[in-house]
């Protein structure tokens, strides 16, 4: 960089602020005093970060007439650091549960990232294909020898990128004013679905006031001539078109055609179609897999198509998606039961995974060698009780609702679960309440076992401490709690409650034990309120009176007798009588309620 003054009056100071990061500038690396505009003075910057945009600028610190800071001459060099769209290939090691994800690796990339989807039904418009240019570098030559390094299966013939004053926008420029044949060809496109129709945009003008004439092609068939016209100096001018003759293979181009003016420049390229199947990522992805360019993917469903797309970064650009690639996974050698169906097993083994439908029954000791696929649907908006025979190491399906289980050393409420926790060990013969959201496709989940799981193994009874305890039935067959755990009380989930029961518990079902602490202290009913989603205790016999606890607000309804509310000092925190539904403001702690002759125990939050 070369920098003087406007004057040569030997009197003014300029500061050169020179920021290595793109954010900060430091003023203290170069003060540049007494310049004279005869000579001027060369100054070098050595950015010490890679993959950054620094910041130049010039200051007259106090100039006399005349005497401002003058730029001479500004040479930048380097290397860019563009990041190229990743290319998928095909899928490989496939099983019946997983894949390996496969793409090209590309430079300046530190990591790439995953989308693992599948498609629902049902009609959206898809953006097939975009390009905008903004992660190419300006070059003042043409790149037609590597272009297809930094746009992978473009092809063209005097092609520049360009960038205006301000280098706020970033095109591609197509030919010069002389030489004929100039043309710019995208990638090959997949426009076969929605029987060929498909629609392309794009802007589009020129970098000089000449009017000019651009051929469009589909399939190397001229469908259209655009006329640029004189006001549509760089990428100014919009174009929409809608087609029908979209292939398996379809190729657009556009070519120059006017005389001694085929340069035209374009932007914001953008080709949409209508196609079956919703995209909706399975759980877990996106995801950044690092710095490696292929990624095993498991936990699938046999006989399922999966998508998946790649984006690469180096923390500071980011790709746009890479070409979809389809992988399906092997149907194998698996066994089904139906909902319907009754399985009797003596200690066999299968050689391969079982899916297991809700509602079937199963009996019987059997060990699985491939994976254990259960399925299960969730009426929205309703609790459910809930366990599992294994430890499951994914859930396939979107919960996106609560999970609930007794607190560990408390008896009063039981303790939300976050849905990505909900997978851990401690599920196995650990009970559950869950409520999905209305989002849920069809309220179904999908729960995935590790290999060489044994059902229906004899296990020794549950230990239990004092109070409550929520267990689940380890078995895929009823059993009675009582040849689970030893317990002065059982309850069963009815109707939004646990309520005393000595029933036989369902397979994937779980149940709430009771070891007496004292005396007349235990409950009839352990209730979960559906609409503000909060649980307590109480010992409430009225199927009326409902007491519950939500963010530090107590709901009491079902009552127009007076409550008392005490502290678990003994100390009176409330009185008064109910109207429908009444919300009392407590303090968190521990109180006991009376109402008429009756005592509920709550915990305020």
């Amino acid at each position: 960089m070369k920098v003087g003054t406007y004057s040569s009056i030997d009197l003014c100071t300029t500061r050169l602020e020179i920021s290595d990061d793109g954010i900060k500038l430091d003023s203290s690396q170069y003060n540049i005093a007494h310049i004279k505009s005869t000579n001027g003075s060369i100054f070098r910057f050595y950015p010490t970060l890679t993959n950054k945009h620094s910041k130049i600028r010039l200051i007259a610190v106090n100039p006399n007439y005349g005497a401002g800071a003058k730029l001479f001459s500004l040479e930048i060099t380097g290397t860019p650091k563009f990041i190229p769209i990743p290319t998928s290939n095909e899928a490989t090691d496939i099983t019946t549960r997983s894949f390996t994800a496969n793409w090209n690796s590309c430079k300046n990339a530190t990591d790439y990232e995953i989308n693992i989807y599948n498609k629902l039904p049902g009609n959206a418009e898809k953006t097939i294909f975009f390009e905008d240019f903004s992660e190419q570098d300006t070059k003042s030559s043409a790149v037609d020898t590597e272009l297809s390094t930094l746009l992978p299966k473009w092809k063209g013939k005097l092609v520049y990128f360009y960038a205006t004053a301000s280098e706020n926008q970033k095109f591609l420029k197509v030919g010069n004013t002389s030489t004929k044949g100039s043309y710019i060809e995208l990638p090959p496109l997949n426009l076969s679905e929605d029987n060929g129709k498909f629609k392309l945009d794009f802007d589009i003008g020129t970098l000089n006031t000449a009017p000019c004439n651009v051929n469009l092609s589909i399939n190397n068939e001229k469908v259209e001539t655009i006329t640029i016209n004189t006001k549509s100096l760089y990428t100014s001018q919009h174009q929409t078109y809608s087609f029908s003759n979209g292939t398996e293979n379809c190729k657009i181009k556009l070519e120059g055609v006017t005389e001694k003016n085929n340069s035209f420049v374009l932007d914001n390229i953008k080709v949409t179609q209508i196609q079956n199947g919703v995209e909706t990522s399975i759980a877990g992805y996106p995801k950044n897999v690092g710095n490696q360019t292929s990624y095993a993917v498991e936990g699938l469903a046999p006989n399922t198509t999966y998508y998946y797309k790649v984006k690469a970064t180096n923390g500071y650009i980011t790709t746009h998606q890479s070409n979809e690639i389809c992988a399906k996974t092997l149907s194998g050698e698996q066994i089904i039961i139906e909902s319907n169906e009754e399985k009797i097993f003596n200690n066999e083994t299968i050689n391969g995974n079982l899916q297991i439908k809700e509602g079937a029954k199963i009996s019987g000791k059997v060990t699985v060698t491939g994976e254990i696929l259960y399925t299960c649907k969730f009426t929205p908006g309703k609790w459910h009780s809930f366990s599992l025979p294994f430890i499951p190491k994914n859930v396939g399906g979107y919960l996106n609702g609560k999970a609930y289980s007794l607190r560990v050393n408390h008896d009063y409420m039981l303790k939300s679960y976050e849905n990505e926790k909900f997978t851990d060990a401690t599920l196995c013969g650990k009970g559950y309440i869950i409520k999905v959201s209305s989002k849920i496709d069809n309220g179904e989940l999908f729960f995935f076992s590790d290999k060489g799981v044994t059902l229906n193994e004899s296990t020794p009874q549950y230990a239990i401490s004092n109070g409550y305890t929520h267990f689940g039935n380890p078995y895929t067959y009823s059993v009675n709690p009582k040849e689970l755990v030893g317990a002065d009380k059982y309850y069963c989930l009815k109707n939004n409650k646990y309520i005393e029961s000595n029933d036989d518990i369902l397979p994937y079902q779980s149940f709430i034990a009771y070891k007496e602490i004292m005396p007349n202290l235990s409950v009839s009913a352990i209730y979960t309120d559906p609409q503000l989603e909060s649980t307590g205790i109480s010992n409430t016999e009225s199927e009326n009176i409902k007491i519950w606890q939500d963010n530090g607000t107590l709901y009491v309804t079902g009552t127009e007798e007076a409550v008392n509310i005490y502290s678990a000092q003994g100390k009176l925190a409330y009185t008064g009588s109910t109207e429908a539904l009444k919300q009392i403001m407590l303090p968190p702690g521990l109180y006991l309620i009376k109402i008429k002759n009756q005592t509920t125990k709550i915990i305020i939050n």
